[in-house]
């Protein structure tokens, strides 16, 4: 009698490699950030990946490990990328301008980092939570680094590179903003980045407008 293969408990039939499960991970990681932890079924991102739900519980046996897993793809993806715009030796100006566009590059993206790991943090151990923590922590500290740096050369004024980090941040996010029919109040992606590198480096005064 011929020997058969026994597949583990859960292994769908199609073939399973790293592109499959680096779908997963992008789908994920969209899906979370677009609705929250809640709102995002694994149903869902098997939908979107064209994939069985047992393909992805193939690879993550639980929603929460697939969170930790896609956030933390994401995550390390955009410190990587900001790192070599950040450490260049553009003048800070065009820096952040591809820094901003970077950020803005996934325009349905509804969510901030730290509202969607507020909802999921419950679901989350405490090594996840501390992981995905030190990543989010990562982003503003190479900004403040490099606001620490540039002020000290007189790139840029002696201001407090903490809260000029914070606030550019807190106008990245703004970006996002939508009504309340789900139009984004601002949709022309590159005039926003000029208006938040206007606001930065230029502020609202009448004379700085030239």
């Amino acid at each position: 009698m011929p020997r058969h293969s026994v597949r583990p408990p859960g292994r769908p039939k199609q073939n399973l490699d790293v592109r499959t499960e680096e779908t997963i991970l992008q789908v994920s990681a969209h899906l979370f950030m677009d609705h929250g932890y809640e709102a995002t079924s694994v149903d869902a991102i098997a939908r979107s990946a064209n994939l069985t739900k047992a393909a992805v519980y193939y690879y993550y046996s639980t929603k929460a490990d697939l969170f930790a897993a896609a956030l933390r793809s994401l995550l390390t993806r955009i410190l990587h990328e900001s790192e070599h715009i950040l450490k260049s030796s553009d003048p800070l100006t065009d820096r952040l301008r591809r820094l901003s566009q970077l950020r803005l590059r996934a325009p349905s993206t509804r969510l901030n980092f730290a509202d969607v790991m507020d909802e999921a943090k419950p679901h989350l151990n405490l090594e996840q939570q501390n992981e995905l923590g030190e990543l989010m922590d990562a982003l503003p500290e190479l900004l403040i680094a490099v606001l620490r740096q540039t002020s000290e050369t007189g790139e840029i004024a002696p201001i407090d590179p903490v809260f000029v980090a914070h606030a550019y941040s807190s106008l990245l996010e703004i970006s996002f903003a939508r009504q309340r029919d789900g139009k984004p109040w601002f949709p022309d992606q590159e005039k926003t980045v000029e208006d938040i590198l206007r606001f930065v480096f230029r502020g609202i005064s009448p004379d700085t407008m030239q």
